[in-house]
């Protein structure tokens, strides 16, 4: 797959002091604008088994096997930065800037979004049943925004899936016996 990637993210983080340290308040803002090109792959097979031990089975069994990568990719981005200290009025709701801290508009970088592999298996028997797994991780650890770390913490993601179809998708007639009833996790 080919996706382009496009859009932003904006973070804000506040260090509020409180009532009588005499100190300002701080406010950290960035916006981080992406607008690249992203890869990620997959392959995918199927197996019918229309046999088994010699004899033709009345309904054909499908098996599914699927996997899909994407490696840590750098994404290029543009961040704007504005910090400053402030103050508040008496109840907090109005913002007065005193200083700024830090101001820059357009700087360009990198975004590294981290390392992505799943796999996931399939059973389907005829055209009523359909069975499915799925396991993905996400090595969030090594996700960096302009060359600083995030923070963050891998994923882990499993999910299951049970399909039922009463009748045959292009059988005409009653139309509870044409629709997927699906349930999964």
């Amino acid at each position: 797959n080919v996706s382009y990637l496009f859009g932003s993210i904006q973070n804000q983080r506040s260090v509020i002091m409180p009532p009588g340290y005499y100190a300002f308040n701080t406010q950290l803002n960035n916006t981080t604008r992406f607008s690249d090109i992203y890869l990620d792959y997959g392959a995918q097979y199927a197996h019918t088994i229309r046999k088994h031990k010699g004899r033709t089975m009345k309904e054909p069994v499908k098996l599914h096997f699927g996997i899909n990568f994407a490696a840590q990719t750098k994404v290029n981005a543009v961040m704007d930065t504005l910090n400053f200290n402030y103050y508040t009025n008496a109840s907090g709701s109005t913002v007065y800037p005193t200083d700024t801290i830090e101001r820059s508009n357009n700087s360009h970088g990198t975004v590294t979004f981290p390392l992505t592999l799943g796999a996931g298996i399939g059973f389907k028997k005829g055209e009523k049943w359909l069975l499915a797994a799925d396991f993905a991780i996400q090595n969030w650890s090594t996700y960096q925004s302009f060359n600083q770390s995030q923070g963050l913490k891998n994923s882990i993601r499993t999910s299951f899936g049970l399909q039922y179809t009463p009748g045959t998708i292009a059988a005409s007639g009653d139309y509870m016996r044409r629709v997927q009833y699906r349930i999964g996790g």
